[in-house]
Parts: structure tokens; sequence; C-alpha cells
């Protein structure tokens, strides 16, 4: 799969990407609110090759590198949400160095409008993550998407509890998203 904007390319990953992925996913800051280590060159390997087999969402999930200028800036993913087949999950995760430029925003709007959103039996999207996470909050308000909720230590996360906030979507929400940036793209 290979989807693309003016400035990104969002692709399947390739077994050749493990060293594109440790330049982000060894960096302490970028996985602070992953709940995992840093990783080394074998996880690195282990995670895109796990990555390589999810390529739609009859197979698990879509995940998806992000290229732009041909150096892989990030990485986004959608799933089924458990024993909810009418709900999609997402995750992102992007390079300390890709931050402030709106890559992300593009690249996880582009993977709602050209993956989730194209499966006509999705009805709703959420995106869940550790409560401290304010970069991606606001990427998910950007989004047009909801918080919903907010779980007050209710993840062990690397030797703490930590609040978990959840954001959610309704199709028609994302509908009215679009609307509302063509009004606005016409004025």
């Amino acid at each position: 799969m290979e989807l693309k904007t003016d400035r990104l390319i969002l692709r399947s990953y390739r077994s050749t990407d493990a060293g594109a992925l440790l330049r982000y996913y060894s960096d302490p800051e970028v996985c602070k609110y992953l709940c995992h280590d840093p990783w080394d060159e074998a996880q690195a390997r282990n995670k895109v090759e796990q990555r390589c087999r999810r390529t739609s969402l009859d197979d698990g999930g879509v995940n998806l590198v992000v290229e732009a200028g041909r150096v892989v800036i990030g990485n986004v993913a959608a799933w089924f949400a458990t024993e909810k087949e009418q709900t999609l999950e997402l995750g992102w995760v992007f390079a300390a160095d890709a931050r402030g430029r709106g890559y992300a925003t593009e690249a996880v709007q582009t993977l709602l409008d050209d993956v989730v959103f194209a499966v006509p039996e999705v009805h709703r999207v959420i995106a869940e993550m550790d409560g401290r996470n304010t970069a991606s909050a606001a990427l998910a308000e950007r989004l047009g998407m909801r918080r919903e909720a907010h779980f007050v230590a209710d993840w062990r996360c690397e030797g703490q509890w930590t609040n978990t906030v959840v954001y959610a979507m309704l199709r028609q929400d994302r509908s009215m998203c679009l609307a509302s940036e063509c009004e606005r793209d016409a004025q």
C-alpha cells in the first residue's frame, strides 16, 4: 500500500526499514509515553518484521511508514478495537526532529480519509494515549477528535501509574470536519 500527499508518502513497511525506525525508537524522549524502553537493533528488526505483515485491515491492521523527502520520519497504524468490529483504533509515532511541521497531522488525516473511513462499516475511531502526552492529545484535537475519557492511574508504565486519555471520532464527525475545511478553503 502506498498513499501520497503533497509532502509525504505513507507506505507499507519493508524489511529494510529497521534502521530508519531505530533512529527514533531508540530515542528515550520518543518512547517516554509508549510504555516500552527504547529499541535496540534486534527489537527494531523484530517489530519491522511483524509490521511488514500488517498491510490491510483484514490482516489485523494497517501499519504504514511515513516518509518526507525519502526519509522515514514516523509511522501510523489503524486496527480494529477489540470486540468492536465497527470501531478502529489509531496509533502514531514520529521522530523528534519531525515535530512542528504538521507532518503527523497530515499523515493521520490521510490514514483516516484513505484507509479508515474508506471502509463503509467503520462507524467510530479512537485513540488512546498516556495522559501526559500533550502532543498526541493536541494532534487528536486538530483531527477533530473529542476527548471522551480520562482514566486516572489505570496503567502501569515504566514503574509508575499513569493516566489514560481516550479521544474518539464518529464517521459523521470526520465528514463535518472535511466540509468545514472546504468552506474555509473557498473563502
